[in-house]
């Protein structure tokens, strides 16, 4: 039998909002808060050559590791939330699902699936 590789990460979200992102967790997305643009979805960034970014794909850009391939989350990564659901606490979530990006009418947001242990 082969154990599967798995790693950790933490990732902070919008505290501005965080009631908000709370409840989604508890429902299965691990959202951030940080995108606010179609053109943020790091799906689009990752592809597009730096030379070619806009400033608004830069600041999102050092988030790439949230789409997932080579050195990014992964289904079973664990994901250490700080700060959740209270402050000086934490949430921790396991990756079960790919990333996607989507803009809520509560908020604009990137999402994740996750499996939450609080």
């Amino acid at each position: 039998m082969q154990l599967q590789s798995r790693s950790y990460w933490a990732s902070r979200i919008d505290t501005e909002n965080k009631n908000y992102f709370w409840s989604e967790l508890q429902a299965g997305c691990l959202r951030q808060g940080w995108g606010y643009e179609q053109s943020q979805d790091l799906r689009i960034v990752t592809q597009t050559p730096w030379q070619d970014r806009s400033p608004k794909q830069n600041e999102t850009y050092r988030q790439r590791f949230m789409a997932g391939g080579e050195g990014g989350w992964q289904n079973g990564d664990v994901i250490l939330v700080p700060n959740v659901p209270t402050w000086g606490t934490f949430a921790l979530s396991e990756v079960v699902g790919p990333y996607r990006f989507e803009i809520s009418r509560r908020t604009v947001t990137t999402g994740t699936s996750v499996r939450s242990a609080y």
